[in-house]
């Protein structure tokens, strides 16, 4: 009989721990299985803070693309708390996500971490900049423009944000 409970109690407790393929479905997948995987991931505690905070990201990022923009902050401070190797990418996600609620305030702060943390990271400057220039700062935009185009590639957003920031400056210049 004891060995029949405790039977039920490694199964239940298997059931939510992370699998094999959580984190390339975590990070490669769409959807409710991207999701669960990230659950998964976040809840077992075999994890790494690592890769609870890439899980965080990730699983952040697609709450962001179903416009849950509020849970994707969320997910995102969890992530900077944890401290990931992709952190500079957690501020600049959570800078996008408070930029889609109206918080533009918020968004360049988060953008402004970003770029403390890793200054090559283009994206940042840009969204920043944008802001910058939506406000009417050009002297920053432009600063922050400038800043996109010397950085180099170092994420999969680089080209998008060079791309802008190029376009942006042709703008300010009035071409």
């Amino acid at each position: 009989m004891l060995r029949i409970a405790l039977a039920g109690i490694v199964l239940v407790s298997l059931g939510s721990a992370a699998r094999a393929d959580d984190f390339e479905d975590c990070n490669g997948q769409r959807g409710e299985a991207a999701l669960a995987a990230c659950d998964r991931i976040i809840t077992n505690g075999g994890s790494s803070r690592e890769q609870r905070g890439a899980a965080h990201i990730n699983r952040g990022q697609h709450l962001y693309e179903s416009q849950k923009y509020d849970r994707a902050i969320e997910d995102f401070t969890a992530a900077i708390a944890l401290k990931p190797k992709r952190l500079a990418m957690a501020y600049s996600n959570r800078g996008n996500a408070y930029f889609m609620t109206g918080d533009d305030k918020a968004a360049i702060e988060n953008y402004t971490r970003a770029v403390d943390v890793d200054s090559d990271y283009a994206a940042a400057y840009t969204a920043r900049g944008l802001l910058y220039e939506k406000s009417g700062n050009l002297k920053k935009a432009r600063a922050d423009y400038d800043a996109a185009l010397e950085a180099d590639a170092t994420f999969g957003d680089t080209k998008w944000a060079q791309d802008t920031a190029r376009a942006a400056v042709k703008r300010l210049k009035g071409e």
